[in-house]
């Protein structure tokens, strides 16, 4: 009987501390557009979902690419040209911030960035979700590629797409698309970004399997000792 309600106990200890692990790994902070895609001077919201499990005061800064203008800074301080950033020094929680911007009148793709540190974090993170609004030009392109041929079909669709990835890697700073030293420097910024961000789901999935091993383990031993110690008992008994 004793045996039977120490397992009970370690199953249960087990599955909180795999929940546990779980929510630690998805704290951070993440970015959303309402479209990807927008015509030219039209206006898009941009969300950052922050996910703090635990922790009381973040800091958090968006980097706004040149040429779009802010209708709305969602609260943050708007004092630096091209910055927002949001303070939370005390009782903070989960909670979203929603700022609007007016699109570039110039047609290509424009990268966002951003930071964010909560307590206990040594060093800044990354945002994460989404990273690039596409304007104009890859929407009339990909409009004009479906009239011409007349259909839909998947050879279309996989060109569109090689349009889009190569307006991202090239295109990162549209404003001079002319200055092939802009263009070089913002390659660089979207390879090391992507870097990070793969960094970042290597490290997470690598803490979620090490904790998954040493939960197994920990329980193993519980039972070969709980096993041995219930063994004792019925030994003495008998």
């Amino acid at each position: 009987m004793v045996y039977m309600k120490n397992s009970k106990f370690i199953y249960s200890s087990l599955i909180i501390a795999f929940i546990l692990s779980i929510s630690l790994i998805s704290a951070g902070v993440t970015r959303d557009f309402s479209s990807s895609n927008v015509s030219e001077n039209s206006l898009v919201n941009i969300t950052l979902n922050i996910q703090l499990n635990g922790a009381t005061y973040y800091s958090i800064e968006e980097n706004i690419p040149s040429g779009y203008t802010i209708i709305n800074n969602g609260g943050a301080d708007a004092s630096q040209t091209g910055r927002l950033k949001w303070l939370v020094i005390q009782n903070a929680q989960n909670t979203s911030y929603t700022y609007t911007l007016r699109a570039p009148s110039i047609n290509g793709t424009y990268a966002f960035s951003g930071t964010y540190m909560f307590e206990g974090d040594t060093h800044e993170k990354l945002i994460g979700g989404k990273t690039s609004i596409v304007i104009g030009a890859t929407n009339t392109t990909t409009q004009n590629n479906t009239n011409s041929t007349g259909n839909t079909g998947n050879s279309d669709t996989n060109n569109n797409q090689n349009v889009i990835i190569n307006n991202i890697i090239v295109n990162n700073i549209p404003n001079n698309p002319s200055n092939s030293e802009s263009k070089n420097n913002s390659i660089q910024l979207y390879a090391e970004n992507l870097k990070n961000s793969l960094a970042r789901i290597n490290l997470k999935q690598g803490l979620l399997i090490g904790s998954l091993i040493v939960l197994i383990i920990i329980l193993v031993i519980l039972m070969i000792v709980l096993k041995k110690v219930s063994a004792k008992k019925n030994s003495k008994k008998e």
